[in-house]
């Protein structure tokens, strides 16, 4: 009897000439080796002896098992996993770049052709299903062939034009002429501007309503900003659905300078309805100018402006618009004097000395209630912004408009003074007597005690900080900013009643300088919870919804299973067709949904580069539909709802839902982002990524 030490070790050897076989790509089962003679069995002897010899043989083995591969644990809702999954087993996914192109969505197809499953490219939990029990040793059941349709449509994308570190948005738009503007229809949608503190573009995703209410803005927007006032954006001239950008091929500047006018043209691009953005002096914010004149020509505008009226100063000249969704930079000369010469420069902006919040009553600090639809003022200053010359020398009430001050020879009539937390405007002034106006600016009428410190506020011309915001965090996550004006000015906002319940506090703050004279941009300044120049940096606010509830997406209906959000799959669209969304999954939560916006990858049918477009829309009666009706298709990038590019396959990439407290980004690769806590998870709508269409070319 042979020796089962013996049987297994014959068994590991003919195992391994196997996989010797595998790895030299020889599917037929019959492996061919190799040059030497294989260790010899002695029979019936129970021991296995080797014996060499000289003489070169060929040993031929035979196996037609296959050893399966165990696929239970891998994650398909991870495309790249997919991908991998398929160009392992043969299917040829092309490169695994976790983008669901038109040659994954082939692999999925000869995938499950060979599995015996419906042929339709969609990933769902049947194709998943298939894919965690494949082991690599099964059977074609049917074979794919591409129909002429997909075989005409399909798109080779390169490596190049599909990784993330290659992925861009381009920024060039036509030049042309236009004459009519577009009007403003949007409740939230895209501006944009030359930022006053980088020089770059901007954009920012705002609303015509906007207002400074606690919990009730988009929130959070972009990192912590708040509102497009705290970033030096202007009044709106038109929001777009789809970020707008810096015009190609067209410039700006100032072209003649008097003292009592100034021209600017624009040229390549003749066009009448241009606004014309301007940094007065002393403020480092956007506002419009209207010329007295304004002439169109073949590619040039020219705009004459008046002086009489304008604030003193250096004023910066720093883009211009015409409504279409391209913004024109200006270069050369931006600068201009109305008026006499004026000092504008000033020292750096350096450190916060104090920031504090109240009521019309209390001062609110250490986690104070404070009651729905109360309203609170957050009032900062600078280091530099107050001096201190003199004390109290009387005991001051909460109505005493008489203060006695050690010496008044460092103050007029009309200063302002900040004593504690409380601001007073000096009225009149005899024998060291200050009469004033009690809780000047809104600011809290406190009891001052003798001692106290009677700072005099310095002049607009010296000041620097002149706008910002401040960010408050919630215990729990949640975070919204509140708006900031100039320094020694308490900034009012309202606690609005759809905030969730939490315990808030200061967390950061941030405020700009005005722009000095000779300087394109403007200084910032920022601190942190924790900062040592912040004096109270524990400010709170315990406010709002117990249990607050974020929106969401379903994915099928559960009496049935039919897919509940619908778009299109692989179509073609041109001018005059309608391309539909209808996302019926969503359910808000605490709070009605404000906007959802969608964001495409665009890839190349021809050699334009990998771009990318974001589409804003807002419900309609708690309905989320989103329609457009192609007006007409564009050769270059566009912003209007209606005007798409062609030469693209757009292939959604995700849906994010704002309802002004929380922001989720539905990924199209299963991750779901909570923007609003900052955490990362999975969702189970695991078939966005088959929502995708292509613009031909008129």
């Amino acid at each position: 009897m042979i020796n089962m030490e013996v049987i297994m070790k014959v068994f590991r050897y003919i195992l391994f000439i196997f996989i010797v076989s595998c790895g030299n790509n020889n599917e037929s089962g019959l492996t061919v080796v190799s040059t030497s003679l294989p260790p010899a069995i002695d029979t019936p002897s129970t021991s296995l002896s080797t014996t060499t010899t000289s003489v070169t043989t060929t040993t031929v083995v035979t196996y037609d098992g296959c050893i399966p591969e165990d696929n239970q644990s891998v994650n398909f809702n991870d495309l790249k996993n997919v991908q991998n999954f398929l160009n392992r087993y043969g299917f040829d996914a092309g490169t695994e770049d976790g983008l669901s192109g038109n040659q994954t969505r082939e692999a999925v197809k000869r995938f499950q052709a060979y599995v015996g499953i419906t042929i339709d490219g969609d990933l769902g939990p049947t194709t998943y299903g298939k894919m965690n029990s494949y082991t690599g040793c099964e059977e074609r059941i049917n074979e794919y062939t591409s129909s002429p349709t997909s075989t005409t449509s399909t798109t080779i994308i390169s490596e190049e034009n599909t990784t993330e570190s290659t992925t861009t948005t381009t920024t060039t738009i036509p030049v042309t002429t236009t004459t009519t503007v577009i009007a403003t229809t949007y409740d939230y949608g895209f501006q944009g501007m030359v930022s006053p503190e980088s020089g770059n573009f901007a954009d920012i995703l705002t609303t015509q309503n906007e207002n400074n209410t606690f919990c009730s803005n988009i929130a959070p927007l972009y990192g912590e900003q708040n509102q497009r006032t705290d970033l030096g954006f202007p009044s709106i001239y038109n929001l777009y659905p789809s970020p707008p950008s810096l015009t190609s091929g067209v410039s700006t500047q100032i072209s003649s300078n008097t003292s009592s006018t100034f021209t600017v043209e624009v040229n390549g691009n003749g066009d009448e309805n241009f606004k014309f953005y301007f940094i007065e002096p002393f403020t480092s914010s956007y506002k419009t100018l209207d010329p007295i004149s304004i002439s169109t020509s073949s590619g040039l505008t020219k705009a004459t402006f008046n002086k009489d009226g304008l604030t003193q100063g250096y004023w910066f000249y720093g883009y211009a618009d015409n409504g279409s969704g391209g913004i024109v930079k200006a270069d050369g000369l931006r600068e201009f004097l109305a008026g006499p010469p004026i000092v504008q420069n000033d020292v750096n902006i350096s450190s916060f000395d104090n920031v504090w919040l109240h009521t019309s009553e209390n001062l609110i600090s250490n986690g104070e209630f404070v009651a729905n639809n109360s309203e609170m003022y957050i009032t900062y200053i600078m280091d530099t912004g107050f001096n201190s010359f003199s004390t109290v020398s009387n005991e001051i009430n909460t109505t005493t408009t008489s203060i006695t001050v050690v010496s008044d020879s460092s103050y007029a009539v009309g200063d302002i003074v900040l004593l504690d937390n409380e601001f007073m405007l000096i009225q009149e002034i005899s024998n060291q007597t200050l009469t004033v106006e009690r809780g000047y600016r809104n600011s809290l009428q406190q009891i001052h005690g003798i001692g106290t410190a009677v700072q005099k506020l310095i002049t607009d011309t010296d000041m620097k900080a002149v706008r910002g915001y401040a960010l408050f965090k919630g215990e729990k996550g949640y975070s919204f900013s509140v708006s900031l004006g100039k320094e020694g000015v308490p900034n009012k906002f309202t606690i609005s009643d759809s905030c969730p319940k939490d315990l808030y506090s200061l967390d950061f703050i941030k405020v700009y300088s005005w722009r000095e004279k000779g300087e394109s941009t403007a200084r910032s300044i920022d601190a942190g919870r924790g900062d040592v120049n912040i004096a109270n940096d524990k400010f709170t606010l315990y406010q709002g919804i117990q249990d607050y509830i974020f929106p969401d997406i379903f994915a099928s209906d559960p009496s049935n299973g039919q897919f509940l959000n619908l778009g299109p799959r692989e179509a073609t669209y041109s001018a005059g067709d309608t391309i539909s969304f209808d996302f019926a999954g969503i359910v808000s939560g605490s709070n009605e949904i404000k906007y959802i916006e969608l964001e495409f990858d665009m890839f190349p049918t021809g050699s334009k580069a990998t771009a990318s477009r974001k589409i804003i829309f807002t419900p309609n009666n708690n309905e989320y539909k989103y329609t457009s009706s192609i007006s007409s298709v564009s050769s270059t990038p566009i912003f209007t709802n209606n005007v798409w590019e062609s030469g693209y396959r757009y292939v959604l990439k995700h849906v994010k839902i704002n309802d002004g407290v929380s922001e989720l980004i539905f990924k199209n690769n299963s991750e779901l982002e909570n923007v609003t806590l900052g955490t990362k998870s999975t969702h189970s709508v695991y078939y966005l990524d088959q929502f995708a269409f292509t613009i031909s070319n008129n």
